[in-house]
Protein backbone atom coordinates (compact mmCIF):
# COMPACT_ATOMS: atom_id res chain seq x y z
CA UNK A 1 0.00 0.00 0.00
CA UNK A 2 1.70 3.05 -0.85
CA UNK A 3 2.45 5.33 1.74
CA UNK A 4 0.23 8.88 1.74
CA UNK A 5 1.39 12.38 2.92
CA UNK A 6 0.50 12.61 7.27
CA UNK A 7 -2.79 14.61 7.64
CA UNK A 8 -1.71 18.39 8.79
CA UNK A 9 -2.69 19.16 12.42
CA UNK A 10 -5.57 21.77 13.01
CA UNK A 11 -2.85 24.28 14.10
CA UNK A 12 -0.75 24.04 10.64
CA UNK A 13 -4.28 25.00 9.50
CA UNK A 14 -4.63 27.84 11.45
CA UNK A 15 -7.57 26.38 13.62
CA UNK A 16 -6.54 27.00 17.24
CA UNK A 17 -8.19 25.29 19.96
CA UNK A 18 -8.22 26.63 23.62
CA UNK A 19 -7.05 30.31 24.81
CA UNK A 20 -3.45 29.30 26.32
CA UNK A 21 -0.46 28.91 23.88
CA UNK A 22 0.73 25.24 23.42
CA UNK A 23 4.32 23.77 24.55
CA UNK A 24 7.01 22.65 22.79
CA UNK A 25 5.43 19.42 21.99
CA UNK A 26 1.94 20.22 22.38
CA UNK A 27 1.66 17.41 24.18
CA UNK A 28 0.24 16.66 28.37
CA UNK A 29 4.11 16.25 28.91
CA UNK A 30 4.68 19.67 28.39
CA UNK A 31 3.25 20.63 31.75
CA UNK A 32 5.97 20.38 34.53
CA UNK A 33 5.98 16.85 36.42
CA UNK A 34 3.54 15.04 34.00
CA UNK A 35 4.82 11.77 32.70
CA UNK A 36 2.90 9.37 30.38
CA UNK A 37 4.88 5.74 29.80
CA UNK A 38 3.31 3.63 27.34
CA UNK A 39 4.09 -0.69 26.72
CA UNK A 40 2.81 -1.68 23.46
CA UNK A 41 2.56 -5.14 22.15
CA UNK A 42 2.84 -5.97 19.04
CA UNK A 43 3.36 -9.69 17.57
CA UNK A 44 1.83 -12.58 14.73
CA UNK A 45 0.22 -11.61 12.05
CA UNK A 46 -2.47 -12.91 9.50
CA UNK A 47 -5.90 -14.12 10.32
CA UNK A 48 -7.45 -13.89 14.04
CA UNK A 49 -6.68 -17.05 15.97
CA UNK A 50 -9.16 -15.96 19.64
CA UNK A 51 -6.72 -16.66 22.34
CA UNK A 52 -3.72 -16.99 20.54
CA UNK A 53 -3.54 -13.76 18.32
CA UNK A 54 -2.01 -11.42 16.37
CA UNK A 55 -1.54 -9.05 19.48
CA UNK A 56 -1.94 -5.46 18.75
CA UNK A 57 -2.31 -4.10 22.49
CA UNK A 58 -0.76 -2.18 25.33
CA UNK A 59 -0.76 -0.16 28.39
CA UNK A 60 -0.95 3.55 28.93
CA UNK A 61 -0.09 5.14 32.28
CA UNK A 62 -0.19 9.12 33.11
CA UNK A 63 1.18 10.63 36.50
CA UNK A 64 0.04 13.76 37.45
CA UNK A 65 3.55 14.69 38.52
CA UNK A 66 6.92 13.15 39.68
CA UNK A 67 6.02 12.52 43.35
CA UNK A 68 4.09 10.05 45.05
CA UNK A 69 0.49 10.38 44.26
CA UNK A 70 -0.76 8.50 47.15
CA UNK A 71 0.89 10.79 49.92
CA UNK A 72 0.76 14.18 47.76
CA UNK A 73 -2.41 13.43 46.33
CA UNK A 74 -4.48 15.73 43.30
CA UNK A 75 -7.82 17.61 43.07
CA UNK A 76 -9.31 15.47 39.97
CA UNK A 77 -12.86 15.13 38.68
CA UNK A 78 -15.16 12.35 36.32
CA UNK A 79 -16.24 14.19 33.51
CA UNK A 80 -18.08 12.18 31.07
CA UNK A 81 -18.70 13.63 27.40
CA UNK A 82 -20.64 11.17 25.36
CA UNK A 83 -19.67 7.32 25.32
CA UNK A 84 -19.56 3.85 26.62
CA UNK A 85 -17.36 2.25 28.84
CA UNK A 86 -15.89 1.08 31.42
CA UNK A 87 -13.53 3.34 34.13
CA UNK A 88 -12.92 1.79 37.92
CA UNK A 89 -13.28 3.50 41.12
CA UNK A 90 -15.53 6.62 39.83
CA UNK A 91 -17.27 7.10 42.70
CA UNK A 92 -14.44 7.99 44.78
CA UNK A 93 -12.85 10.31 42.57
CA UNK A 94 -16.32 11.80 42.80
CA UNK A 95 -16.38 11.74 46.45
CA UNK A 96 -13.01 12.86 47.34
CA UNK A 97 -12.57 15.19 44.67
CA UNK A 98 -9.02 13.93 44.40
CA UNK A 99 -6.46 11.44 42.52
CA UNK A 100 -4.27 8.94 44.24
CA UNK A 101 -2.85 7.46 41.51
CA UNK A 102 -1.50 6.95 37.95
CA UNK A 103 -4.24 7.44 35.16
CA UNK A 104 -4.41 3.69 33.28
CA UNK A 105 -5.60 2.53 29.94
CA UNK A 106 -5.56 -0.62 28.06
CA UNK A 107 -7.77 -2.86 26.92
CA UNK A 108 -11.52 -3.96 27.57
CA UNK A 109 -11.00 -7.20 28.71
CA UNK A 110 -7.45 -6.22 30.34
CA UNK A 111 -8.84 -3.57 32.55
CA UNK A 112 -9.10 -6.17 35.86
CA UNK A 113 -5.05 -7.02 35.37
CA UNK A 114 -4.10 -3.84 34.90
CA UNK A 115 -5.78 -2.87 38.23
CA UNK A 116 -4.42 -5.59 39.59
CA UNK A 117 -0.97 -5.00 38.56
CA UNK A 118 -1.31 -1.22 39.83
CA UNK A 119 -2.55 -2.66 43.52
CA UNK A 120 0.73 -4.75 43.41
CA UNK A 121 2.57 -2.04 42.49
CA UNK A 122 1.50 0.45 45.16
CA UNK A 123 1.44 -2.13 48.30
CA UNK A 124 5.43 -2.53 47.36
CA UNK A 125 5.69 0.64 47.53
CA UNK A 126 3.87 1.66 50.60
CA UNK A 127 4.14 -1.48 53.22
CA UNK A 128 1.14 0.30 55.49
CA UNK A 129 -1.82 -0.06 52.84
CA UNK A 130 -4.06 -2.24 54.29
CA UNK A 131 -2.31 -1.98 57.66
CA UNK A 132 -2.68 1.39 59.15
CA UNK A 133 -4.22 3.17 55.93
CA UNK A 134 -6.63 2.30 53.18
CA UNK A 135 -4.82 0.96 49.98
CA UNK A 136 -5.28 2.20 46.32
CA UNK A 137 -8.35 2.40 44.02
CA UNK A 138 -7.08 2.50 40.94
CA UNK A 139 -8.40 4.51 37.70
CA UNK A 140 -7.82 2.05 34.67
CA UNK A 141 -10.37 3.57 31.84
CA UNK A 142 -10.80 0.86 28.76
CA UNK A 143 -10.18 1.35 24.98
CA UNK A 144 -11.57 -0.90 22.80
CA UNK A 145 -9.07 -2.44 20.56
CA UNK A 146 -11.28 -5.59 19.68
CA UNK A 147 -10.75 -4.53 16.21
CA UNK A 148 -6.81 -4.96 15.98
CA UNK A 149 -6.47 -7.66 18.33
CA UNK A 150 -7.16 -10.80 19.86
CA UNK A 151 -8.86 -9.02 22.84
CA UNK A 152 -9.64 -12.38 24.08
CA UNK A 153 -6.07 -13.52 24.59
CA UNK A 154 -5.49 -10.98 27.47
CA UNK A 155 -1.84 -10.71 26.62
CA UNK A 156 -1.16 -8.35 29.04
CA UNK A 157 0.41 -9.87 32.02
CA UNK A 158 2.24 -8.39 35.27
CA UNK A 159 5.23 -10.70 33.75
CA UNK A 160 6.02 -7.60 31.25
CA UNK A 161 8.30 -6.22 33.87
CA UNK A 162 10.54 -7.89 36.02
CA UNK A 163 9.43 -7.75 40.06
CA UNK A 164 7.05 -4.76 40.07
CA UNK A 165 4.05 -5.67 37.24
CA UNK A 166 2.74 -4.07 33.86
CA UNK A 167 2.06 -0.61 35.44
CA UNK A 168 5.99 -0.24 36.55
CA UNK A 169 6.82 -1.30 33.26
CA UNK A 170 4.69 1.77 31.84
CA UNK A 171 5.58 3.86 34.42
CA UNK A 172 9.62 3.67 33.55
CA UNK A 173 9.38 4.75 30.05
CA UNK A 174 9.61 8.88 29.64
CA UNK A 175 7.42 9.72 26.69
CA UNK A 176 8.71 10.19 23.35
CA UNK A 177 6.93 10.35 20.08
CA UNK A 178 5.99 6.71 19.22
CA UNK A 179 6.81 7.54 15.69
CA UNK A 180 10.37 8.80 16.08
CA UNK A 181 10.80 5.73 17.40
CA UNK A 182 9.25 3.14 15.96
CA UNK A 183 10.29 1.29 12.49
CA UNK A 184 7.78 1.99 10.17
CA UNK A 185 6.92 -2.13 10.00
CA UNK A 186 5.61 -1.69 13.60
CA UNK A 187 3.12 0.72 12.42
CA UNK A 188 -0.17 0.26 11.76
CA UNK A 189 -1.54 1.11 8.15
CA UNK A 190 0.50 4.43 6.78
CA UNK A 191 1.42 7.61 8.79
CA UNK A 192 -1.80 10.21 8.39
CA UNK A 193 -3.97 6.88 7.70
CA UNK A 194 -5.16 6.63 11.55
CA UNK A 195 -8.89 8.25 10.62
CA UNK A 196 -9.31 5.76 8.05
CA UNK A 197 -8.98 2.87 10.34
CA UNK A 198 -11.23 4.45 12.64
CA UNK A 199 -13.97 4.97 10.10
CA UNK A 200 -13.03 0.92 9.00
CA UNK A 201 -13.56 -0.21 12.31
CA UNK A 202 -16.58 1.65 12.41
CA UNK A 203 -18.34 0.00 9.43
CA UNK A 204 -17.31 -3.27 11.07
CA UNK A 205 -18.82 -2.90 14.55
CA UNK A 206 -21.83 -1.00 13.20
CA UNK A 207 -22.59 -3.98 11.12
CA UNK A 208 -22.02 -6.44 14.23
CA UNK A 209 -24.03 -4.39 16.01
CA UNK A 210 -26.75 -5.07 13.45
CA UNK A 211 -26.22 -8.59 13.36
CA UNK A 212 -26.92 -8.86 16.98
CA UNK A 213 -30.00 -6.61 17.15
CA UNK A 214 -31.71 -8.38 14.72
CA UNK A 215 -30.74 -11.72 16.32
CA UNK A 216 -31.93 -10.42 19.62
CA UNK A 217 -35.53 -9.14 17.73
CA UNK A 218 -35.94 -12.70 15.86
CA UNK A 219 -35.51 -14.09 19.58
CA UNK A 220 -37.88 -11.67 21.06
CA UNK A 221 -40.56 -12.63 18.29
CA UNK A 222 -40.07 -16.63 19.03
CA UNK A 223 -40.42 -16.11 22.63
CA UNK A 224 -43.49 -13.66 22.03
CA UNK A 225 -45.10 -15.44 19.50
CA UNK A 226 -44.58 -19.30 21.68
CA UNK A 227 -46.02 -17.62 24.67
CA UNK A 228 -49.20 -15.67 22.91
CA UNK A 229 -50.15 -19.62 21.75
CA UNK A 230 -49.84 -20.74 25.22
CA UNK A 231 -51.49 -18.03 27.49
CA UNK A 232 -55.09 -18.25 27.74
CA UNK A 233 -57.75 -15.56 28.20
CA UNK A 234 -61.12 -15.24 28.21
CA UNK A 235 -60.78 -18.95 27.30
CA UNK A 236 -58.73 -18.69 24.34
CA UNK A 237 -55.12 -17.94 23.35
CA UNK A 238 -54.25 -14.86 23.22
CA UNK A 239 -52.48 -14.96 19.44
CA UNK A 240 -56.12 -15.21 18.41
CA UNK A 241 -56.78 -11.22 19.80
CA UNK A 242 -56.43 -8.72 17.03
CA UNK A 243 -54.19 -6.60 19.54
CA UNK A 244 -51.83 -9.11 19.99
CA UNK A 245 -51.76 -10.55 16.49
CA UNK A 246 -51.47 -7.12 14.84
CA UNK A 247 -48.17 -6.76 17.10
CA UNK A 248 -46.50 -9.84 16.15
CA UNK A 249 -47.44 -9.19 12.47
CA UNK A 250 -45.29 -5.80 12.90
CA UNK A 251 -42.36 -7.36 15.03
CA UNK A 252 -41.69 -9.90 11.91
CA UNK A 253 -42.52 -7.27 9.50
CA UNK A 254 -39.95 -5.12 10.57
CA UNK A 255 -37.27 -8.13 11.40
CA UNK A 256 -37.47 -9.28 7.96
CA UNK A 257 -37.10 -5.52 6.23
CA UNK A 258 -33.88 -4.73 9.18
CA UNK A 259 -32.70 -8.66 7.95
CA UNK A 260 -32.53 -7.73 4.62
CA UNK A 261 -30.76 -4.56 4.85
CA UNK A 262 -28.59 -5.79 7.22
CA UNK A 263 -27.55 -9.10 4.79
CA UNK A 264 -27.69 -6.66 1.71
CA UNK A 265 -25.03 -4.22 2.97
CA UNK A 266 -23.10 -6.71 4.73
CA UNK A 267 -22.67 -8.02 0.97
CA UNK A 268 -21.81 -5.43 -0.42
CA UNK A 269 -19.13 -4.65 2.32
CA UNK A 270 -17.57 -7.77 1.15
CA UNK A 271 -16.49 -7.15 -2.13
CA UNK A 272 -13.91 -6.04 -2.63
CA UNK A 273 -14.57 -3.24 -5.42
CA UNK A 274 -17.20 -1.28 -3.15
CA UNK A 275 -15.97 2.09 -2.17
CA UNK A 276 -15.32 2.16 1.24
CA UNK A 277 -16.76 5.40 1.96
CA UNK A 278 -20.19 4.30 0.47
CA UNK A 279 -20.05 1.44 2.70
CA UNK A 280 -19.34 3.70 5.74
CA UNK A 281 -22.80 5.62 5.08
CA UNK A 282 -24.61 2.18 4.35
CA UNK A 283 -23.37 0.85 7.83
CA UNK A 284 -25.01 4.21 9.51
CA UNK A 285 -28.34 3.05 8.21
CA UNK A 286 -27.50 -0.35 9.18
CA UNK A 287 -27.12 0.61 12.47
CA UNK A 288 -29.67 3.00 12.61
CA UNK A 289 -32.24 0.63 11.48
CA UNK A 290 -31.58 -2.51 13.28
CA UNK A 291 -31.11 -1.24 16.24
CA UNK A 292 -34.10 0.89 16.26
CA UNK A 293 -36.18 -1.73 15.12
CA UNK A 294 -34.75 -4.31 17.74
CA UNK A 295 -35.59 -1.63 20.43
CA UNK A 296 -39.45 -1.73 19.14
CA UNK A 297 -39.45 -5.48 18.89
CA UNK A 298 -38.59 -5.98 22.40
CA UNK A 299 -40.73 -3.17 23.63
CA UNK A 300 -43.57 -5.11 22.21
CA UNK A 301 -42.53 -8.40 23.01
CA UNK A 302 -42.48 -7.15 26.85
CA UNK A 303 -46.09 -5.82 26.05
CA UNK A 304 -47.66 -8.83 25.09
CA UNK A 305 -45.87 -10.81 27.98
CA UNK A 306 -47.54 -8.37 30.71
CA UNK A 307 -46.73 -7.83 33.73
CA UNK A 308 -44.28 -10.79 33.25
CA UNK A 309 -42.73 -9.18 30.95
CA UNK A 310 -41.09 -6.90 33.03
CA UNK A 311 -39.66 -9.76 35.80
CA UNK A 312 -36.02 -10.16 36.04
CA UNK A 313 -36.80 -14.05 34.92
CA UNK A 314 -37.84 -13.46 32.15
CA UNK A 315 -35.77 -13.32 28.52
CA UNK A 316 -38.06 -11.20 26.80
CA UNK A 317 -36.91 -8.50 29.88
CA UNK A 318 -33.22 -8.76 29.72
CA UNK A 319 -33.55 -8.44 25.99
CA UNK A 320 -35.64 -5.48 26.37
CA UNK A 321 -32.89 -4.10 28.76
CA UNK A 322 -29.91 -4.84 27.17
CA UNK A 323 -30.83 -4.14 23.91
CA UNK A 324 -31.37 -0.44 25.02
CA UNK A 325 -27.29 0.18 24.65
CA UNK A 326 -27.16 -0.73 21.06
CA UNK A 327 -28.40 3.08 20.23
CA UNK A 328 -25.86 4.41 22.14
CA UNK A 329 -22.73 3.11 21.45
CA UNK A 330 -20.43 2.95 18.69
CA UNK A 331 -22.13 5.91 17.65
CA UNK A 332 -25.96 7.18 18.89
CA UNK A 333 -29.00 7.08 16.70
CA UNK A 334 -28.43 10.67 16.40
CA UNK A 335 -24.95 10.21 15.22
CA UNK A 336 -26.14 7.81 12.35
CA UNK A 337 -28.55 10.59 11.19
CA UNK A 338 -26.51 12.93 11.13
CA UNK A 339 -23.88 10.40 9.16
CA UNK A 340 -27.33 9.79 6.80
CA UNK A 341 -28.28 13.47 6.26
CA UNK A 342 -24.14 14.62 5.33
CA UNK A 343 -24.50 11.52 2.92
CA UNK A 344 -27.68 12.66 1.15
CA UNK A 345 -26.20 16.19 1.11
CA UNK A 346 -23.04 15.25 -0.90
CA UNK A 347 -24.18 12.27 -2.95
CA UNK A 348 -27.72 12.49 -3.21
CA UNK A 349 -31.02 9.44 -2.16
CA UNK A 350 -29.17 6.99 -4.72
CA UNK A 351 -26.82 5.65 -1.94
CA UNK A 352 -29.73 4.30 0.23
CA UNK A 353 -32.27 4.12 -2.48
CA UNK A 354 -30.54 2.78 -5.42
CA UNK A 355 -29.41 -1.11 -6.10
CA UNK A 356 -26.07 -1.85 -6.43
CA UNK A 357 -23.69 -1.91 -9.14
CA UNK A 358 -23.56 -5.52 -10.57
Amino acid sequence: MPTRPARPRCRDLGIRIGLLEPGALNAITDVPGVRVGHTTLISGAGPLVPGQGPVRTGVTAILPHSGDLFLEKVVAAIDTINGFGEVTNIPQVDELGVLEGPILLTNTLNVALVADAAIEWSLTRHPEMGVTTWGLSPIVAECSDAYLNDIRGRHVRRELAAGMGVANHSYSHPYRPPFDRQPHEKILGDIGRGYDLTKDWFVEERLMIGARTVGAASRALDLSLDFAKRRVQFEEPIIDFQSIEFMLADMAAEIMAAKSLLYRVGWQASQPETDRKQVHAMASAVKLVCSETAGRVTDKAVQIFGGRGYMREQPVERLWREIRVDRIWEGTSEIQRLVIGNELRKRGAGVYSGWPAE
